[in-house]
């Protein structure tokens, strides 16, 4: 049996990182045909999904990727990532000269600017696609990340198909999709067993100020989707909160030395949560782990 079904967005990341890229406060300064030479450069594999998945099979599970993967010049590193780790691509849709990439530049504190670039790709799934998904008769648990970019309705399809083979079902929502009215979200909700969503994404989908969350109080009394269900939110530096059945839950963050690279830190949590969640299925040991994820991700530059 599948331990996991991860999926989301697979990415090239280009990792920049040097005294030359100059920074003014909050933001990189560069000059307009300046000339830059970095110390640090990194070719990683990226990306929600295959975040989550890499990470995962880490933990010695058996995962599966379902994402989109372009037949060009990095297809091979990708495939060599993923195959290390004995991530399957059997369900992973292949397309000619598609491109997701990301220029990822760092500072000396590891905080990153991101400048991403792909083709539109609406479409994931096809008739024959549906004959490699009943190829997997079932599977422990489906992680369905953020693919943006795919339509509502597609994602709405491929949802329900993996509801049919999987035991429990994580969604995380994107800003893209926490903006939208909640009732476009329904199948979404109905399906999963679980939510996993940062302080603003959380505050964009129940339409409240991020600032004015007190992530303290039980916030499913604003997701009544959830009340049998659990939600998780992520605080970045300040920890992570857990609803289920009436409780809140705390972990504080990961104590880190030194903060290397903040790159998929959060998916790399939500990595952490899944792979204790499905040993245990206790919302508070996941949060552990989850952080304990988190911290290892932190002090290196790479997602995964």
């Amino acid at each position: 049996m599948t331990d996991l079904i991860s999926v989301g967005d697979t990415t090239i990341d280009l990792y920049f990182k040097g005294d030359s890229l100059t920074k003014n406060g909050a933001r990189f300064q560069l000059a307009v045909g300046g000339k830059y030479f970095v110390n640090h450069f990194h070719v990683g594999v990226g990306g929600g999904g295959a975040n989550v998945a890499l990470n995962v099979a880490r933990a010695g599970y058996k995962v599966i990727l379902i994402s989109k993967i372009g037949h060009n010049h990095f297809e091979k590193v990708i495939l060599d990532r993923l195959k290390r780790a004995s991530v399957s691509v059997k369900l992973s849709q292949f397309e000619d000269d598609y491109y997701n990439l990301s220029a990822v530049l760092l500072t000396e504190k590891g905080e990153r600017t991101i400048i991403n670039y792909q083709n539109q790709h609406e479409h994931l799934l096809n008739d024959l696609y549906w004959q490699r998904v009943a190829s997997v008769h079932q599977t422990k648990m489906v992680y369905f990340g953020n693919l943006p970019d795919v339509s509502l309705t597609e994602r709405k399809v491929l949802i329900r198909k993996l509801r049919e083979i999987s035991q429990r079902l994580i969604i995380n929502l994107g800003v893209n999709d926490c903006r939208r009215d909640r009732d476009q979200l329904k199948d979404f909700f109905r399906f999963a067993d679980g939510l996993i969503i940062n302080r603003y994404e959380l505050a964009d989908l129940i339409r409240k100020k991020a600032a004015d969350l007190n992530l303290k109080n039980n916030l499913l009394y604003f997701l009544p989707e959830f009340k049998d269900k659990f939600l998780v939110v992520t605080d970045a530096e300040k920890g992570s909160y857990g609803y289920e059945k009436g409780r809140a839950y705390y972990f504080p963050p990961a104590k880190v030395k030194k903060i290397v690279d903040t790159t998929g830190a959060g998916d790399a949590y939500t990595a952490g949560f899944i792979s204790q969640y499905l040993k245990t299925a206790n919302l508070f040991l996941a949060m552990k782990e989850g952080t304990r994820f988190a911290g290892r991700i932190l002090t290196q530059i790479g997602a995964n």
